[in-house]
């Protein structure tokens, strides 16, 4: 088993132990998802020492989702400010901007990933991608936006399957969507 595949398979057995534990313990399944910003961060580092040599333009848009998708969650602002600047904070776009840097590079990554493929069949499912992506972004509906995020992330798993490029750091289509349907899955059980 390759390394960035042990990395996914670790990742998915930990978010499955801790919902499992939560069953056990309250008697509902509910993913850790506040913190897929931070596993999705941990992993694109990873990532990125594993393959920079490789593959650097991937590496740095990984690395760049990741590092911008956890700018923009306010959990992890609210750790390295006090409460009155929080609060400030709270009031500026800071972390609305980051949130859309990481839609940004993950659209890059997807259509570097699609450009690399230099397929037809890859060029159609890179199209439904950035129209179901591009959707669940925009909805306000947070189950709907989780669904669409997820067929989303589907596609470009399944689009990697079929013309595998930038091997192995693809696997990094598979985190962001086991990190989306994991949240799926706790909004739809416990809704």
């Amino acid at each position: 088993m390759a390394k960035e595949v042990r990395l996914l398979f670790l990742t998915a057995l930990t978010l499955l132990i801790y919902a499992l534990s939560i069953f056990f313990d309250k008697g509902v399944l509910l993913f850790p998802f506040p913190l897929n910003q931070l596993i999705l961060l941990i992993v694109a580092v990873q990532l990125t020492r594993w393959n920079f040599k490789s593959y650097k333009t991937a590496s740095v848009l990984i690395l760049a989702t990741g590092l911008f998708s956890t700018l923009g969650n306010e959990i992890y602002w609210n750790t390295f400010l006090d409460s009155e600047s929080m609060t400030l904070f709270s009031k500026t776009i800071t972390t609305d901007i980051f949130q859309l840097l990481s839609v940004i590079t993950t659209l890059f990554l997807a259509i570097y990933t699609g450009y690399n493929q230099n397929s037809r069949l890859n060029y159609i499912l890179l199209g439904l991608f950035c129209c179901a992506f591009s959707t669940g972004i925009i909805l306000s509906s947070p189950l709907l936006s989780c669904e669409l995020l997820s067929i989303s992330y589907l596609i470009m798993v399944i689009s990697t399957r079929i013309s595998p490029t930038l091997k192995p750091i693809q696997t990094f289509w598979i985190l962001l969507f086991i990190l989306e349907f994991s949240k799926l899955i706790s909004i739809l059980l416990n809704n």
